[in-house]
């Protein structure tokens, strides 16, 4: 890919430095990248209500719809990120490098750090950190999907013009 694959074209929208047609990519890559997290860490785990739990309701479905949004926020971050490194670091390598670095920093942080400091705050008990090796395959997981969802996306984006 060129710099111009990646920067808008000349009247092109963007937000927050993504051409505005890669927001509906990267939402639909970050949906899709989040359901391939949360069937496992649900099956094996049975960890999903607890994300619900974060906004005062410990329930299946409304921790799937609080970890869709979180999905999403942290999806258009990642494809700000990819935006902003130069086409120089190589195509779809690029795309995974990000995805990888991005998911260990959110496994350490969100989900290692915040996540049991914000359900202590709620008088939720959980384990402080909590950095389970479930939980970095899980984002993991998330990670690499959604950078080839966005990846598989925007390639489509551009053969359609």
């Amino acid at each position: 890919m060129t710099d111009s694959d990646e920067r808008p074209a000349l009247g092109d929208e963007t937000v927050y430095g993504i051409p505005s047609r890669r927001i509906v990519v990267a939402v639909a890559a970050s949906l899709s990248a989040g359901a391939v997290m949360a069937v496992p860490l649900q099956v094996l785990a049975g960890s999903v209500p607890v994300i619900g739990a974060l906004y005062g309701v410990e329930n299946l479905w409304i921790g799937w719809i609080t970890h869709g949004f979180h999905s999403v926020v942290f999806g258009l971050v990642y494809a700000a990120l990819v935006v902003g490194i130069p086409s120089s670091y190589g195509g779809r390598t690029r795309y995974v490098g990000v995805a990888v670095v991005w998911s260990v920093l959110l496994w350490l942080v969100a989900a290692g750090l915040v996540m049991p400091l914000w359900l202590s705050a709620l008088g939720i008990e959980t384990q402080f950190p909590n950095l389970t090796l479930a939980s970095l395959v899980g984002h993991l997981l998330w990670g690499l999907s959604l950078s080839g969802f966005y990846w598989f996306g925007t390639q489509r984006l551009m053969a359609s013009g």
